[in-house]
């Protein structure tokens, strides 16, 4: 069974890696998305600073351009830069396989890991210079590692260490976990205070949590230092939400970018004069501008603004609908992967909600984190790509609780259940 187990774990991660890295080396070498800005980040962490400190443009954290420094300072291709992410991934797929296998068995791990290695929307931004990749790595390594030390009798300072440091470089890779840690270090340390016991894994997960944020104030001081504003994980806040409270006739929350909006017939009569007011102003400026103009739409119609929320909710999980966009084929593909993961996740919070005392507190623990980042990521434009990178949370969430009380029959994949997380 053991064997059965390596064999699974061998070849999913490497077909994994020869899928995202066949991709990624036949792409094109022209650059896409975000490729630029990253690249552009990384370019000027090897200058040595991270933003211009005279107009400071924070989109993102250091955690993927300070990846891409090195592998710039190697002098290495696009292709190859591409190709990192495919390294990354398989990774990511196999720490997720190995983080669920202790509570559910080969089958679910197989399971979950494959969905994981297969989705679409990974496949088609993972093998680009896009911080998926990275996320994905980050997401699931600390699903392992944090299910790892809340599940021994001891705690041991290396695991400890993975823990605090692969959960620090996920909020500096997406800043939204800084928000998502700062709220989770509130409530467990809330619902701490308000008991006697305070349970083993609450207290080590208030420990890893902590230590987290801690070691990103350096950054957040960073910030302050450039800004001159407490708590900025990032200076695009403002526009993120002035397109999520858009209530133009057409517009559904979607995000859209300047020169799209200057342009476009549709866009251009309701937004190119304001975006062309602001364009010139100073980043901090334009931001508050931006906070401005949303407030004024959240007063004007904010039922508008909830039928936004809704659209995004839906944008997150099936990526439609989006503004002034046509579905495609694709989307269909994407709702078959999705819909089998919303019924599951379903159930599963059915059966935690049932036999709340059965689940374990590391389960809770991502559970809550889970919860704590897609809620807020409904808040802002939202796309697919955001809540996939969780799923490695998600899948195991549904894997630790719906594993012991449904049969996955696999005939040629034998049940294997594992409580040594470093056991083949």
């Amino acid at each position: 069974m053991r064997g059965s187990s390596r064999q699974a774990q061998l070849w999913l991660f490497v077909c994994t890696l020869c899928i995202y890295g066949a991709r990624a080396f036949f792409s094109s070498s022209e650059l896409i998305w975000d490729e630029s800005r990253y690249l552009g980040g990384a370019a000027r962490l090897i200058g040595g600073e991270f933003v211009s400190p005279e107009n400071p443009d924070i989109v993102n954290g250091p955690g993927y351009p300070f990846l891409l420094a090195l592998l710039m300072s190697l002098g290495l291709p696009v292709e190859a830069i591409r190709a990192a992410n495919a390294v990354l991934m398989a990774f990511g797929v196999w720490f997720m396989y190995r983080a669920t296998l202790p509570y559910a068995g080969t089958r679910w791990a197989l399971g979950v890991a494959t969905v994981l290695a297969f989705h679409p929307i990974l496949i088609y931004f993972v093998p680009f210079i896009m911080s998926e990749g990275l996320t994905i790595f980050c997401v699931a390594g600390f699903a392992w590692a944090i299910t790892t030390l809340l599940r021994r009798e001891r705690i041991t300072v290396p695991l400890l260490c993975i823990c605090v440091l692969v959960l620090t470089w996920l909020v500096l890779t997406r800043v939204l976990f800084g928000y998502v840690i700062t709220i989770a270090v509130i409530g467990v340390a809330l619902m701490a205070g308000l008991r006697r016991d305070v349970p083993r894994a609450w207290t080590r997960s208030l420990i890893v949590l902590t230590l987290s944020f801690g070691l990103c104030v350096p950054y957040l001081a960073y910030t302050y230092q450039l800004t001159g504003q407490v708590f900025k994980w990032s200076t695009n806040g403002g526009e993120l939400l002035y397109w999520a409270t858009s209530t133009n006739p057409g517009e559904l929350g979607s995000w859209f970018s300047t020169s799209r909006a200057m342009e476009e017939s549709e866009l251009a009569p309701n937004h190119a004069e304001f975006l062309a007011g602001i364009d010139a102003l100073p980043v901090l400026e334009r931001e508050a501008a931006f906070r401005t103009r949303a407030m004024e739409s959240i007063r004007a119609n904010p039922v508008g603004v909830l039928q936004n929320w809704v659209d995004n909710i839906n944008r997150l999980i099936f990526n439609f609908p989006r503004s002034y966009h046509d579905e495609e084929l694709r989307t269909t593909v994407l709702i078959l992967f999705q819909c089998p993961i919303l019924a599951l996740g379903g159930l599963a919070i059915f059966c935690m909600a049932k036999w709340p005392r059965e689940i374990q507190p590391e389960i809770w623990l991502l559970s809550i984190l889970t919860f704590i980042y897609l809620g807020l990521s409904s808040v802002l434009p939202a796309m697919t790509r955001y809540f996939i990178v969780v799923f490695p949370w998600i899948g195991l969430v549904m894997a630790a609780t719906l594993g012991p009380r449904l049969r996955i029959q696999l005939d040629r994949v034998p049940q294997t259940r594992c409580d040594d997380p470093f056991a083949d």
